[in-house]
C-alpha cells in the first residue's frame, strides 16, 4: 500500500488534489465491489458462511 501524501493539500495544485481524491475514491468503489463479489460468490455456492455475511 502506497504511503500518504506529505505535501499538504494546500501546496498542491487543483489537478494534484483532483488526482488524489479520484484515486481514493476509485480505491475505495475497488474494495467495496470486491466485497460485494465474494459476498454474492458465496451465497451463490450455498456456503453458510456468505449468507451470514449477506446478513451483517
Amino acid at each position: 500500500m502506497k504511503r500518504p501524501n506529505p505535501l499538504p493539500p494546500d501546496q498542491m495544485t487543483a489537478a494534484e488534489r483532483c488526482a488524489e481524491l479520484c484515486g481514493l475514491l476509485a480505491l475505495g468503489l475497488v474494495r467495496l465491489l470486491g466485497h460485494q463479489f465474494v459476498v454474492l460468490t458465496s451465497i451463490s455456492r450455498g456456503s453458510p458462511s456468505g449468507a451470514k455475511l449477506a446478513m451483517s
